[in-house]
Formats: structure tokens, C-alpha cells, sequence
């Protein structure tokens, strides 16, 4: 249940944050969420990783499609891909993989002072 209400939290969060801060506010909300809400290191950090990742990955997806896909096909042009949904998932690993970290290490900030 923890693990849940981590994940929405963070997704939550960050969504609404993100409107009016940079994209790195996501780093500090997956810290300050696993810093306050406690579990064990992998829990706090599949909660980041899948929080921001499934976050971005939708995010991205909406913009393809509000877009008619001239973005990110233009964007995987330019990286050399080809495809455009290879962008859109390359977009969530990267944000998922910042996500866990930063939750990561506010479990490590916690259990440092425990």
C-alpha cells in the first residue's frame, strides 16, 4: 500500500511541479518523498523509477499525439533513430532512471540519520 501511495505522490507531484519549475524538480521530489516516507531501498527506488518513468512516458506520448508526431519524428531524425516511439522511450528510461536515483539517495539520507 506504501508503494502505492509513493508512486502516485511522486507522479503527482511532479507533474504539477514541473508546470512552473525546471525539469529537475523531479530529482527533488522523488528525494523529499522516500526521505519522508520510509520502506526499503529497492521499494523507494522502483517507487522513483516507475513514479517518473510511467510520468514522462505519458507525458511524452501526449505531446507525439497533441502534436501529429512532428516532434519526435523530427527529434529521432536528428539523433539518427528513425522511429519516433523510440524517442518516447528513451524519454521515460531517462526520467526513470533519474527518478530512482534521486529517491534512492533521500533513502540514503534517511537511513544515514536512523
Amino acid at each position: 500500500m506504501r508503494f502505492a501511495i509513493k508512486v502516485i505522490l511522486i507522479a503527482i507531484l511532479a507533474f504539477l511541479l514541473q508546470q512552473v519549475m525546471p525539469w529537475w524538480i523531479i530529482a527533488l521530489v522523488c528525494f523529499f518523498v522516500t526521505l519522508v516516507i520510509k520502506s526499503s531501498g529497492f521499494t523507494d527506488f522502483m517507487a522513483g523509477f516507475l513514479g517518473i518513468g510511467l510520468l514522462w512516458l505519458l507525458m511524452a506520448w501526449w505531446i507525439d499525439h497533441e502534436t501529429n508526431s512532428m516532434l519526435t519524428t523530427k527529434i529521432a531524425q536528428l539523433l539518427g533513430v528513425g522511429q519516433a516511439y523510440i524517442v518516447i522511450l528513451a524519454t521515460g528510461l531517462i526520467g526513470s532512471i533519474v527518478g530512482g536515483l534521486a529517491a534512492l539517495s533521500g533513502h540514503f539520507v534517511r537511513k544515514s540519520f536512523t
